[in-house]
């Protein structure tokens, strides 16, 4: 996999100072901060709302990915320490709740 799933984000980060972070272990070709939904009852609009303090980095390749989880996973961002972890496809994890 050439995607990274980070926790523990602080939630004040953007996502080009997210990127621009994890650069510094390899070409990052995009990151993702998930953000909670708010919906306006009274207008039924769904608004951006605050960080899950979770998200996605995608690298250029395998070997960046690699070594951007070693050198990351357990870092310091401000003050939050991140967990790093090789992000995993949707129906990986569903096969292996099945087997």
């Amino acid at each position: 996999s050439t995607r990274l799933f980070v926790k523990n984000i602080p939630k004040h980060v953007s996502e080009d100072r997210l990127k621009q972070f994890f650069s510094q272990k390899g070409t990052v070709t995009d990151v993702k901060i998930l953000k909670r939904k708010c919906v306006s009852v009274a207008q039924f609009i769904t608004l951006s709302g605050n960080s899950r303090q979770i998200g996605f980095i995608g690298f250029k390749n395998e070997e960046e990915a690699k070594a951007a989880m070693a050198f990351f996973n357990n870092a310091y961002l401000d003050t939050s320490k991140l967990n790093v972890t090789m992000a995993e496809a949707v129906a990986d994890s569903r096969a292996r709740i099945m087997v």
